[in-house]
C-alpha cells in the first residue's frame, strides 16, 4: 500500500543513523561477549518507528558505542604501559559490568515507551500535523482536514510543477468533448495538496471555470456522502439533501451541473474499487466540455481505477528549493546568513529530509529557533535547535530561558557584542558569578546537546558536568575568558569539532587526558597562550584540523607525537623547531606521508642568539613533506643554506 510508504519516506532522514548503529558490528558484538540479549537489539530495530523516541534510541546507541570506544583506548593505554596496576583493572571490570547491566535496563525502557507509542499514535506529533505513519486504526487511516486556501509566499519548489498541471488542462491536443480526470501521485508529505491549492487559486482557473469545488476524501470514499458535499458546494449549503436517496442526489446535480464549466478537486484519494467510482462519475458526466477533476492520492492504482487520462509524480524538492524552505520556517523574514555554523547545520537537517517539504517545515518550524531580544517568550516547548543573539542587558534571561528546554541538542550564541563591552560585563562580579552558577545547573538537563557554542560569552568556568554531555559533537569556546578546562571535557568521546580560538591572555594550558578525544578530526586553539600539545597527542588519530603543533622537549610532545596523525589536512604550522634536541627526531615527523597537507609553516622562536645553524639545517633536512604541497613558510631558519628538496623536488604556487 502507498500508505505504508508514508512512514518509511518520512521517518528514513532521522532514523537512518540509528538503524546504522543497530547494524554495526561493534555493538552486535558487544552484546554477544557478554551475553546480552542481543533479541532486545532485534526488537527495538523492528519497533523503532516513532521519531519521538528516536532521540533516547539515538542517545543509547551512541552511549554504547563511546563504551566500547573507551574500552578499545584504555586496553591500548595498558598494552602501552609497564605499570599495570591489578587494582584498576578490577575496578574498570566492575564499571564495564554495572554500564551492561544498566544498558538492558534502559533497551527495555525505551522499547516500553515505543510500545507505549505505537499504541497511541494519536498523541505523537506526526498526528498533530496530519502525517499519517502507514497503519490503519480501526481499519481506517487517521483524518486529517485540507482547505483550498494557500499562503504562497511559504511555497517553494512547486510552480514548475503547476505549470505542467495547467497545461494539462489547458492544452490543445487534450480532448475536450468529455470529463478528463488529472492526478497528483506522491508519497505523504510530498506536497501533493500545496501543488492542488496553487492550481485552484490560479487567475486562469478562477476566469475559465463556471463552478469549482475543492473537497477533501481520506478513506471515507462514500458515493452519497461525497455527492451531498458536492450538492451543498455547487449549491448552497441546506438540508434538502438529507433525506434523498443515490438516484435523487445524482439527479439533482445532474441539473446543477448541465452546461457549466466546472473544476472539482479531490484531495487525498484512497479508493480503488472502481464501481464507486463509476456511481460518483455518473452525474459529473453531464458537465460542459472542458470540465476537469484534479486528484490527489500515495497510490498509483487509484489511477488506473479513476481512467486518469494524466498522470504527475510529484518529486522531492531540490536542494536550494529545499533549504529556502527551510529557511522561511525556521528564520522567517531574518538573515539566515547571520550564523555560519547554524546554516551549515540547518543545511543537514535540509539534506536530511530528502526533499521531503512536509517533513522541512516541521524541523523549520518548530525544531529550529532563532532567539532575539524580543521574542523570549515566545520559543516552542519543542524546539532542539536555538541560536541565540544577545546583547548586555539581556545575557541573564537567555541562559534562564535555556534552563526550560532540556530537549535542545544545538546552542549556539550569536554574537552581538564589542569585545569592550564583553570586559565591561566580565567586571560585573554578580552577574557573572550568577551565569555562571546557572551554566553548573543547566549543563546537567541538556544531555541531549550535539552542538554547543559559547562563543565570546561572558562564562568564566566550566562546570565539571561538561563531562557529562556524552552526546557532544561541537564545542565552540571561542573568544572566551575562560582560564582552565575542567578535567571532565576529556570525557567527551563523541566530540569532533572543538574549538578554543583567541582565548588569548587566559587559557594556558590543556587538560590532562585530551589524548583520549580519539574521535576529534578538527582542533582550533589558535591565539591562546598554550605553547605545548597535550601529552600523547600522537593518539588523536582522526585528527584533520590542527591550528598548530608545538615541538616539545619530551618524547610525549616531540615529533614522534605528529608522526601517526597523517589525516591532518590543509594547513599545519609546526612551531617552537628551537626545542628539537636530536635532529634526526624529524624523520619521526612523517612529513613526507601527509598527503593532505597544503600549506606548511616550519617556524623557529629567533630568540636565542646561539642558534646552531648547522643542526637547524639538519632538522629542516627531515621535515621534508609530501609531493601534493602548495606553499610553504620557512620562518628565523638560522641555517646558512636550504636543503635540495626545497629547490629541486618542488615547484610551489607559493
Amino acid at each position: 500500500m502507498a500508505g505504508a510508504l508514508v512512514g518509511g519516506a518520512f521517518l528514513s532522514a532521522f532514523l537512518q543513523v540509528a538503524f546504522d548503529r543497530l547494524t554495526s558490528p561493534k555493538i552486535l558484538d558487544y552484546f554477544q561477549e557478554r551475553k546480552l540479549n542481543v533479541r532486545l537489539l532485534r526488537k527495538l530495530t523492528i519497533t523503532l518507528t516513532s521519531i519521538n523516541a528516536v532521540l533516547d534510541a539515538e542517545d543509547l546507541l551512541e552511549e554504547i558505542e563511546t563504551q566500547v570506544s573507551q574500552q578499545e583506548l584504555e586496553a591500548e593505554m595498558r598494552a602501552t604501559s609497564s605499570k599495570v596496576l591489578n587494582l584498576s583493572t578490577t575496578l574498570a571490570s566492575a564499571s564495564v559490568n554495572q554500564f551492561s547491566r544498566e544498558i538492558e535496563l534502559r533497551i527495555e525502557e525505551v522499547l516500553g515507551q515505543l510500545e507505549y507509542l505505537e499504541k497511541k499514535r494519536d498523541v505523537l506529533r506526526m498526528k498533530e500535523y496530519g502525517i499519517d505513519v502507514g497503519a490503519r486504526v480501526g481499519g481506517k487511516l487517521s483524518q486529517r482536514l485540507s482547505t483550498s486556501l494557500v499562503d504562497e509566499t511559504k511555497v517553494y519548489g512547486r510552480y514548475a510543477d503547476k505549470d505542467i498541471i495547467m497545461n494539462l488542462f489547458f492544452s490543445v491536443g487534450v480532448n475536450v468533448s468529455c470529463l478528463s480526470v488529472v492526478l497528483i501521485v506522491a508519497i505523504g508529505g510530498m506536497g501533493k495538496t500545496t501543488l492542488a491549492q496553487l492550481v485552484y487559486n490560479d487567475g486562469r482557473v478562477i476566469d475559465h471555470f463556471d463552478l469549482k469545488a475543492w473537497i477533501y476524501v481520506s478513506d471515507e470514499f462514500d458515493a452519497i456522502s461525497l455527492t451531498k458535499t458536492f450538492l451543498r458546494t455547487f449549491i448552497a449549503p441546506a438540508n434538502e439533501f438529507e433525506d434523498l436517496n443515490i438516484l435523487q442526489l445524482q439527479l439533482k446535480l445532474k441539473d446543477r451541473l448541465i452546461k457549466k464549466k466546472f473544476l472539482l478537486i479531490l484531495d487525498d484519494v484512497w479508493n480503488e474499487n472502481s464501481t464507486r467510482w463509476e456511481l460518483l462519475l455518473c452525474p459529473l458526466i453531464f458537465g460542459a466540455p472542458r470540465s476537469k477533476v484534479l486528484v490527489t492520492t500515495r497510490s498509483e492504482r487509484v489511477a488506473e481505477v479513476m481512467h486518469s487520462i494524466s498522470i504527475h509524480q510529484l518529486r522531492p524538492l531540490g536542494e536550494e528549493e529545499g533549504w529556502k524552505l527551510f529557511c522561511r520556517h525556521a528564520f522567517g523574514s531574518r538573515d539566515s546568513n547571520a550564523n555560519p555554523d547554524l546554516e551549515a547545520i540547518g543545511r543537514k537537517i535540509v539534506d536530511k529530509c530528502k526533499g521531503l517539504p512536509l517533513a522541512i517545515k516541521i524541523l523549520g518550524g518548530e525544531f529550529c529557533y532563532r532567539l532575539e531580544n524580543d521574542n523570549i517568550k515566545n520559543i516552542p516547548k519543542k524546539t532542539c535547535h536555538m541560536s541565540c543573539s544577545r546583547n548586555i542587558d539581556d545575557v541573564w534571561t537567555i541562559f534562564q530561558t535555556s534552563y526550560k528546554y532540556s530537549n535542545l541538542r544545538t546552542f549556539m550564541s550569536q554574537q552581538e557584542m564589542k569585545w569592550e563591552s564583553s570586559i565591561n560585563l566580565q567586571r560585573n562580579s554578580l552577574l557573572v558569578s550568577q551565569i555562571n552558577k546557572m551554566l553548573h545547573d543547566l549543563t546537567p538537563r541538556l544531555k541531549h546537546l550535539r552542538v554547543l557554542s559559547l562563543y565570546e560569552s561572558i562564562v568564566i568556568e566550566l562546570s565539571d558536568f561538561i563531562g557529562t554531555l556524552k552526546h557532544l559533537h561541537y564545542l565552540d569556546l571561542s573568544f572566551m575568558m575562560i582560564e582552565k578546562l575542567p578535567d571532565s571535557t576529556c570525557k567527551l568521546h563523541n566530540l569532533q569539532t572543538f574549538k578554543l580560538a583567541f582565548c588569548e591572555n587566559f587559557l594556558g594550558e590543556f587538560p590532562k587526558g585530551m589524548h583520549k578525544l580519539v574521535n576529534s578530526p578538527h582542533f582550533d586553539f589558535l591565539g591562546t597562550k598554550i605553547k605545548e600539545n597535550p601529552l600523547h597527542f600522537g593518539r588523536l588519530k582522526h585528527l584533520q584540523t590542527l591550528t598548530a603543533f608545538y615541538v616539545g622537549k619530551c618524547s610525549e610532545s616531540g615529533f614522534k607525537q605528529l608522526g601517526q596523525l597523517n589525516q591532518l589536512r590543509g594547513s599545519l604550522p609546526i612551531l617552537e623547531l628551537q626545542n628539537v634536541i636530536d635532529p634526526m627526531d624529524g624523520i619521526e615527523a612523517n612529513l613526507k606521508e601527509k598527503e593532505y597537507i597544503e600549506e606548511l609553516v616550519l617556524k623557529w622562536s629567533g630568540e636565542d642568539e646561539d642558534e646552531d645553524s648547522q643542526k637547524d639545517i639538519n632538522v629542516l633536512e627531515r621535515l621534508q613533506p609530501h609531493k601534493n604541497l602548495k606553499k610553504l613558510h620557512v620562518i628565523n631558519y638560522c641555517g646558512t643554506r636550504f636543503l635540495d628538496w626545497i629547490g629541486d623536488c618542488y615547484r610551489l604556487p607559493e
